[in-house]
């Protein structure tokens, strides 16, 4: 019985810290300027990109992230399996200031 309370106890105060955590973050992004919080999720203005999508220069932003791939594919042979597989890579994620478009390259 006091196993599962000390249990209960930890994953009570794990869950507050991230609870607590998720607050904090959400405060000091409130506090953030339009420009600011625009420079926080999508990077910095890079003025010599041009969106592919409404041509506009000057307004398209660039940021590094780290994303999970998934690909699947089929092993051949006498017997046929699917195989899934998941590895991280990392892309340049694009924001169009204009049309709002999110891409990645």
């Amino acid at each position: 019985m006091g196993f599962i309370v000390t249990v209960g106890g930890i994953f009570v105060l794990i869950v507050v810290a991230i609870l607590m955590y998720a607050s904090n973050m959400r405060e000091k992004i409130e506090a953030m300027s339009p420009a600011e919080r625009a420079t926080y999720f999508f990077g910095a203005v890079n003025e010599h990109l041009i969106c592919p999508h409404c041509q506009t220069k000057g307004l398209v932003r660039a940021k590094q992230e780290t994303r999970v791939v998934t690909s699947t594919g089929k092993v051949g042979g006498i017997l046929k399996t699917d195989t899934t597989s998941e590895t991280t890579a990392v892309v340049t994620q694009h924001h169009c200031g204009q049309c709002g478009t999110t891409w990645d390259i």
